[in-house]
This record gives C-alpha cells, structure tokens and sequence, in this order.
C-alpha cells in the first residue's frame, strides 16, 4: 500500500512539472489574454520591444482584426466618395470626409481641425488640405476669402435644423455636394424682407425662406426650386403654385393649405 502511495505521487509531481504541459497551459493563457493583455494594453508584456497589434504575438488575434477592419490601428487615411462627406463613414478613424483642393477633390484628410459649426474659417488653399472645420462640415466663403464652416447635407432643401436648410450645391468630384445655410428672416407672401432680392418659401423645408434672385415663371410653370417662380408663388410637386390666404385669390381655384398651421395656402 505504501509503495501505491508513492507511486502516485511521484506520478503528480512528473505531471505538475511536465514541460508539454506546462507549455500548453501557457498557449492557452496567451490565448484567453491575446484580446486584453497584450493587444489592448499598450505595454509590451513580452519583451520583444513591440506593443499591441505590432506585436507579432497579437497580429491574428481578434482583438487587432477588429481594430484593422474599423481602422485604428492604420496610418492610411483611407478614401471616400462624395456621398460620404454627410454621413462620414468610409475614412480611417481620426480623418474626415472633405474637399482637399482647390479643383474639389474629395478625400480623407486628418480630423485635427480646432473650429466648430458656425465658426470662421479659411477656405482650402494650393497645398493645405486642413480647413480647421470639423468632419461632416466644409470652409464655405462663395468666393471671398473668409467663409464659414457649413454642415454637408444629403439632400436640397430639406431641414438641417430649425434654423437652416440644406440649400447650397458646390462642385464635389465629378459629383456635387450640398450645405446647409441659415434661413432668412422674411415674408414670401407680401415678399417683404430681402430689400432688393425676393423672399421665397421652401415648403419641403418646414416653410423655411431665402432671400434669392426674383425667377419669373407664373402660376403653373415647371419648376425645381421656388426661386424659378416669379415674386409670391412657390414650387411644390414640380410647378409654380401662387401663394394665396383666400379662395378669392385664386380664381377658379381653391387656395389649399396643406397643413392645419400653415400661414398661407397654394392655389390649385
């Protein structure tokens, strides 16, 4: 019985000190650490000089796949399409969407601009890329030599918020991009408010108004934006339609509001 006794423990202590074994348990706590330890933590836990993801110990772990798909861990800035520059998707993190040259390419730029929404801002110049405005936004000035940094938008003449529309077009690659700009204060039945331009009305926009270049198309005419129409009419569904507060303006037509709170309705 005694000699049974120490057989099996010398058996364990071989089996606690077996080099295979040891080794294998080691594997195994490498793997399970992989993600955390080593690729996430910035130290180099091995001593080979190398940290994180450049780690040859990390580079299959999952932990820096995912970070390789999202990215993070590239120098390369990336590319983007024109559509991109509102939703901001397709760079590495850390860059931004933008037009980079005077000749509005469009690319991936690094996102260490210091300005915010509304903020001055001088517009991309020959060799200077960086505007200062941050992702999803773009230095506009119409030609002068300060501007200010405007959201990118999907589509014309639908909200940005309560205070703007998306209503400027600018060349974006071999497409175009939009901006959102303020409203303006002014009244497109009366069409007081603009001095010499005329207020027009965006229905599509909440009833925002602009101040634009009188249009002359009347009452029926085909259309794209309210200012193709002349001074107190609108565009909706693709034609002119004249603003009216009463049936009596309209002739033989009924002047429609399309919501219960609009200020004024469409003859049709």
């Amino acid at each position: 019985m005694r000699q049974i006794l120490a057989f099996s423990l010398v058996a364990v202590f071989v089996l606690a000190c077996d080099p295979i074994e040891e080794k294998n348990n080691n594997n195994s706590n490498t793997n399970n650490n992989t993600d955390v330890e080593l690729c996430n933590d910035g130290i180099d836990n091995d001593g080979d000089g190398k940290t994180d993801c450049a780690d040859p110990d990390c580079v299959t772990s999952p932990a820096c796949q995912t970070n390789n798909v999202n990215n993070t861990n590239n120098t390369d800035p990336g590319t983007c399409t024109p559509e991109d520059l509102p939703f901001q998707t397709q760079c590495t993190v850390g860059h931004k969407c933008t037009i980079t040259t005077t000749s509005n390419s469009v690319g991936c730029v690094y996102d260490d601009g210091p300005l915010s929404l509304g903020d001055a801002c001088i517009p991309v110049a020959a060799g200077r890329t960086q505007d200062g405005c941050p992702g999803g936004s773009l230095c506009y000035s119409g030609g002068a030599d300060v501007g200010g940094c405007l959201q990118f938008c999907p589509f014309l003449y639908i909200p940005c918020d309560e205070n703007s529309l998306c209503y400027q077009t600018i060349p974006a690659g071999s497409s175009s991009a939009y901006l959102c700009m303020p409203k303006d204060e002014c009244d497109p039945y009366y069409d007081s408010g603009c001095g010499a331009q005329s207020c027009y009305v965006y229905i599509s926009a909440n009833y925002m108004t602009k101040c634009e270049p009188a249009g002359t198309a009347l009452k029926d005419t085909p259309c794209t934006r309210p200012a193709d129409c002349a001074p107190g009419h609108t565009c909706y569904e693709d034609a002119c339609r004249y603003l009216c507060t009463d049936h009596s303006e309209c002739g033989i037509e009924m002047c429609q509001k399309l919501s219960q709170n609009d200020p004024y309705g469409l003859c049709m």
